[in-house]
């Protein structure tokens, strides 16, 4: 793999060899159909990345931690999905809960505004060194172990729910 331009990204590999032998079965479909499957093995396969990062954030208010999610985005034309782990872009907290648009968001935080400063440390006003708080990273890190094995099950639960969805598709054309 080629080494990433900046240390300051988290970046995650996976053993896919436990994957491997579940794409394969889907090589014969539709993509629109295996970008739904991978999509939910994408979902599942998150979950312990995102619960392994939220367990290492620094609480202060809780704001930063609520809004450490994974959304996934599929591309059906291509058959793939990907997941993106972060807090939530344009989220805003307060007192450790996500406020509704418009709902005295003047004077809540905006962790994604914050994040990479608890990261990767920075330098205060007064001129002295935040010290750094890594979260992300050591998470990330941390999650992949159990990402896999979940991966599994999103696999048996992205079919099922694929098969179900062609199935109410088909008894309704009749």
């Amino acid at each position: 793999m080629a080494k990433p331009k900046s240390d300051r990204v988290a970046r995650a590999e996976f053993d896919m060899s436990l994957v491997d032998g579940l794409v394969e079965t889907l090589k014969g479909i539709a993509a629109d159909v295996q970008a739904d499957v991978i999509a939910d093995m994408v979902k599942e396969g998150a979950k312990p990345i995102v619960r392994s990062i939220r367990a290492r954030v620094r609480v202060q208010d809780g704001n930063l931690k609520k809004s450490i999610v994974a959304v996934v985005r599929k591309r059906k034309r291509k058959g793939t999905a990907i997941a993106v782990i972060g807090p939530e872009s344009g989220g805003q907290y307060k007192g450790g809960k996500r406020l509704k648009k418009g709902h005295g968001q003047n004077d809540a935080a905006g962790p994604s505004r914050y994040a990479h400063l608890i990261e990767f440390g920075h330098v205060d006003r007064k001129g002295g060194r935040v010290k750094e708080f890594p979260f992300m990273r050591p998470g990330t890190a941390e999650g992949q172990a159990t990402a896999s094995a979940m991966m599994e099950v999103g696999f048996q639960k992205g079919m099922n729910r694929v098969l179900a969805k062609r199935t109410k598709k088909l008894l309704r054309q009749k």
